[in-house]
């Protein structure tokens, strides 16, 4: 039985579609941010505003960070700061970059490439309302050279099947 290619190639773009919108739903909000001097510095404080509307729904924050191939560190450290409307709760960490040979843990994107950290996972809002994600570089480098975007993702938190 031979299989008309033109349908083979129509069918798999209707499996992905699917597939990629069964995957966006969970998205309740992301914003990007372009670092357009092509250098992050220490200074420059990126702010998320983040309205939330239920505050018994758990969430996974994800942090998105695009960097040209000549970044040169494996890691990456933040500060972040979630800034509720009563409370700030601020967190240091670190996120792995390369594997120890120096591989890019990361999706290309041209000649750029793409990290999505999770930072929190199943966490829960106290209350509704706004909200600010607040994230600097924390690096001993004063400006990151070659990082071109940071961002953040909220997801609607999915527990996993065992």
């Amino acid at each position: 039985m031979k299989i008309n290619r033109k349908y083979f190639l129509f069918i798999n773009a209707i499996v992905l579609l699917i597939v990629f919108a069964a995957c966006s739903n969970n998205i309740v909000f992301e914003q990007n941010i372009s670092i357009n001097e092509k250098s992050w510095n220490y200074r420059n404080k990126l702010k998320f505003p983040i309205e939330i509307k239920d505050n018994k729904q758990a969430y996974d924050l994800i942090i998105n960070l695009k960097h040209k191939e000549n970044y040169k560190y494996s890691n990456i450290f933040f500060f972040v700061d979630i800034i509720s409307p009563k409370e700030i709760f601020r967190d240091t960490i670190e996120c792995i970059m390369a594997d120890w040979k120096g591989k890019w843990l990361a999706e290309s994107e041209g000649n750029e490439l793409v990290h999505h950290f999770k930072y929190r996972s199943n966490i829960v809002f106290p209350e509704k309302g706004s909200y600010i994600i607040k994230i600097e570089q924390a690096m001993r480098d004063t400006s990151l050279q070659s990082i071109t975007e940071v961002g953040i993702q909220l997801n609607k938190y999915q527990a996993k099947a065992n």
